[in-house]
């Protein structure tokens, strides 16, 4: 009922193993059911109880896209000279040119695009290959307002190059010297083309808004789809809130007259993220974890965590227990 396709010889993450678990002992439950109905699947035709919690009214889709101009191109003739000159064959290798140099301005627009995107992964949860996120809407209010005071800084970093670019390309002349090439720089009305900045947010949709015309089979075929994908999207988003648990679990499990082992500020607050994450869903164990786990976080620090045995004890037990909690999780 559910399968998961990975290759042989790669790599699996410990995200991976937990969700393999997860879906397996769902696909086990439900052939034990389908047993005891005598070998029959449900009828798709009539209502069904959904076999997950409802997220159709505690959480938004959200689709985040940025651009910028990369400032890089390739050089054909270079390539062919360093291949010619090395008795190579044609396209065993490519030069490519960095159009201004290092330019700071420009530099400061890639970092920054770095930390938008980072900012918008640790505030929501993958819900689509295609690069949906889904976030709670009670995070709703305080993700658009991170995200807008993002895009005002994203603007004027873009303003303060694009100022400057006339100059930088005549500089661009001295760096490059005979690699320079004027056909390689944009004009400033299509350089500013280039950057963008888009938000966009969605209803996620339930089964029973399909409305297509065609027969009740198909439609019928449709929905079980949508049901399935429905499940595994919604158990790939919970356990991929493991992951900063574990981080945390493993960074905590030091004694005071041990090496103490080092942790960056952002081991608490990626935590603390993904605890708001859990409120995608109603469903009473989710909500009676997030709940406890905030109100144990409510007061909890890095530095606290670094000095203080007791409290690192009383965490790593907690955080545990919700890893432990998490991976039993059965819908």
């Amino acid at each position: 009922l559910h399968r998961l396709h990975t290759n042989k010889g790669t790599h699996v993450s410990a995200t991976q193993k937990n969700y393999n678990n997860l879906t397996n002992n769902r696909r086990l439950k439900m052939k034990d059911t389908i047993t005891q109905q005598g070998n029959v699947l449900p009828d798709c035709s009539t209502t069904q109880q959904n076999t997950h919690p409802s997220l159709t009214g505690s959480c938004s889709l959200v689709e985040f896209n940025i651009s910028q101009w990369t400032g890089r191109c390739q050089d054909k003739g270079a390539s062919s000279q360093v291949t010619a000159s090395n008795n190579a064959d044609v396209n065993v290798a490519s030069v490519y040119k960095s159009l201004l140099g290092n330019n700071p301005n420009l530099d400061a627009i890639k970092k920054f695009v770095g930390l938008a995107r980072s900012t918008v992964y640790q505030l929501t949860l993958p819900w689509s290959d295609n690069g949906l996120r889904i976030i709670p809407n009670g995070e709703f209010l305080s993700f658009t307002n991170k995200l807008s005071e993002l895009e005002q800084k994203y603007w004027k970093l873009v303003e303060t190059f694009l100022k400057s670019y006339d100059w930088a390309v005549i500089e661009a002349q001295t760096k490059l010297g005979d690699l320079f090439n004027q056909k390689d720089y944009p004009d400033a009305n299509t350089l500013r083309g280039k950057f963008s900045w888009r938000l966009n947010v969605m209803a996620l949709p339930s089964a029973p808004d399909f409305r297509v015309d065609i027969g009740k089979e198909q439609e019928d075929a449709i929905k079980k789809n949508f049901e399935e994908y429905y499940n595994r999207m919604f158990t790939k988003a919970i356990i991929s809130m493991v992951d900063p648990l574990q981080r945390m679990s493993e960074r905590l499990d030091f004694k005071d007259n041990e090496s103490k082992k080092t942790f960056r500020d952002t081991l608490v607050s990626n935590v603390t993220n993904a605890i708001s994450l859990l409120g995608i869903t109603d469903d009473p164990e989710i909500t009676k974890l997030r709940k406890s786990l905030q109100e144990l976080f409510k007061d909890v620090t890095p530095d606290g965590l670094r000095k203080d045995a007791t409290l690192r004890k009383q965490v790593k037990t907690k955080v545990d227990e919700a890893i432990k909690q998490i991976k039993t999780l059965d819908f």
